[in-house]
């Protein structure tokens, strides 16, 4: 029958093409998935900076302070954006697939084959064109969260160069310490005027500090010489 052969030829044809739509949406995230691995490190990266940041750029005194605090923010916007748009490609995971099902085998059963392949190829039209769409959408978020990456990614790279010459200028420790104060570019404390004039003293001669106020208690005491009488005395020191 040329005609069956024809129609077979169609349905066919539709299969491959609607088959390869689901191919490339699957390499779409098999791809998204290993720029989400990048922005993950790039985060990590990020987040070893802040700490160091806030603690010795905070607030900025600098050209070179100023920048890394506009850089360490718009890299902030990015990373979220980029995260954000990543995420939200992967999430469309909905597309159409040829169900297998008692309606199928009772379509078989009740219709003639040429029918099945022409009606088969119509309908495998109309959902390539849904899964189409639906790629679509992942194309133009996934596109987009890879510019955002790609901006991140220079934003590291000029937040790092940034942050070598702070070191460079300031020669600041690298690992901060939760306790550890900025002193080194912080102005004078005029309450502390005192205190750093004292500190230019010679070392070697003893100087009066405060001492906190001793604290009020009462003991019981019980002496030897007491006990011989058979009582007992409170000694309360002031």
């Amino acid at each position: 029958m040329p005609n069956l052969d024809k129609y077979k030829e169609l349905y066919e044809l539709s299969l491959h093409v609607f088959s390869e739509e689901h191919n490339r949406a699957r390499r779409l995230d098999d791809k998204a998935a290993r720029f989400v691995t990048v922005l993950t490190a790039i985060i990590g990266v990020y987040g070893f900076f802040s700490k160091w940041i806030v603690a010795n750029a905070v607030p900025p005194e600098n050209g070179v302070e100023w920048f890394l605090i506009i850089n360490y923010s718009v890299l902030f916007i990015t990373l979220t954006a980029s995260w954000i748009v990543m995420l939200m490609g992967l999430s469309l995971s909905k597309s159409k697939k040829i169900p297998l099902d008692e309606g199928i085998i009772n379509l078989f059963k009740q219709n003639r084959l040429i029918d099945i392949y022409y009606s088969f190829a119509i309908q495998l039209k109309k959902e390539h064109k849904v899964n189409r769409a639906t790629t679509g959408r992942k194309v133009s978020l996934f596109s987009f969260g890879y510019a955002m990456i790609f901006v991140s990614l220079l934003l590291l790279i000029s937040l790092c160069t940034s942050f070598g010459v702070h070191q460079w200028k300031t020669k600041t420790p690298l690992i901060v310490s939760n306790t550890q104060e900025r002193r080194a570019t912080m102005p004078d404390d005029p309450n502390n005027q005192g205190e750093n004039d004292n500190n230019d003293q010679d070392d070697d001669e003893p100087r009066e500090i405060p001492i906190p106020p001793f604290d009020t208690v009462t003991e019981e005491v019980d002496p030897e010489f007491w006990k011989k009488k058979g009582k007992k005395h409170k000694i309360k020191t002031e």
